[in-house]
């Protein structure tokens, strides 16, 4: 899976040759991983920022104590809902992340309708969580290029609705 997965990291570098940074979010790793293999060797310097929610933390966990670590899973982000980081995946991101950022449901919710608002896509809450993350990184990005992926589409109508309803975006402040 990694290296299919690593295709869409390829066509990123070829055509934004001079990106500075990517936040990837995480759930198994399979992006993660195929991302560092892809973007590093091409371009060592790249950062590579992972993103996760708070409410499944197990690849985090593992990141931190450098060990396959298990945790509750209790997010509504399906895309990065896991219980239990994945070896071989953690094998290749445990040394190559620059930093590994947490959010609540709340900051997921409001990258999804981040997302929806500035770009007319919608995410699921992997994909949104992206944004999330680089609000929360702003002033380590400032100045750089950086590339959010947005994997998956799969929001049910249900999130979609909450995500905009709680939006700060309504309120004029982003």
């Amino acid at each position: 899976m990694i290296n299919g997965v690593g295709t869409e990291f390829l066509e990123i570098i070829e055509k934004l040759p001079d990106v500075d940074a990517l936040i990837v979010p995480i759930g198994a790793g399979s992006e993660a991983a195929a991302a560092i293999s892809v973007l590093k060797s091409l371009n060592p310097s790249i950062k590579i920022y992972a993103v996760q929610a708070e409410n499944s933390p197990a690849a985090y966990l593992s990141w931190k104590a450098r060990v396959i670590t298990t945790a509750d899973n209790t997010t509504f982000a399906g895309g990065f809902a896991t219980g239990v980081g994945y070896e071989f995946p953690f094998e290749i991101y445990k040394d190559n992340l620059e930093d590994f950022i947490l959010l609540t449901e709340e900051e997921i919710y409001q990258g999804i309708a981040l997302a929806g608002y500035y770009t007319q896509n919608l995410v699921e809450g992997a994909g949104g969580s992206t944004i999330a993350a680089a609000i929360k990184l702003k002033k380590k990005l400032k100045g750089e290029k950086v590339v959010l992926q947005f994997s998956g589409c799969n929001a049910t109508p249900s999130e979609i609705e909450k995500a905009y309803s709680l939006s700060s975006f309504k309120t004029g402040c982003v």
